[in-house]
């Protein structure tokens, strides 16, 4: 195990654009299945048809939140990172007589 902690801040925020690109794709496909038309099937079957098809919208919709909140811990990780690292870097500009 190393004995430096590097954090590479511009994985973690293509990391954060990618989960957010997958929330936006769930979400999108949650809302064309509510948008989704059974007025072609069988009175007979229509009524599961629909059933099925709203739970499945929401089984998405459950799925793109947690997607969202994925992205929500890793941008407050990175504005949490930013500002340790600002603090130190002042802190050692301080000690050094510098200014940041």
């Amino acid at each position: 195990m190393a004995d430096t902690f590097q954090i590479d801040t511009t994985v973690v925020e293509a990391s954060a654009a990618q989960w957010a690109d997958q929330q936006a794709q769930l979400e999108t496909c949650a809302s064309r299945l509510g948008q989704l038309a059974t007025t072609g099937l069988d009175p007979s079957v229509r009524a599961q048809v629909e059933s099925w098809v709203a739970d499945w919208r929401n089984n998405v919709l459950v799925v793109a939140t947690g997607v969202g909140s994925m992205r929500d811990h890793l941008d407050a990780g990175m504005t949490a990172y930013r500002a340790w690292d600002d603090n130190a870097l002042r802190s050692f500009q301080g000690w050094l007589g510098g200014e940041a």
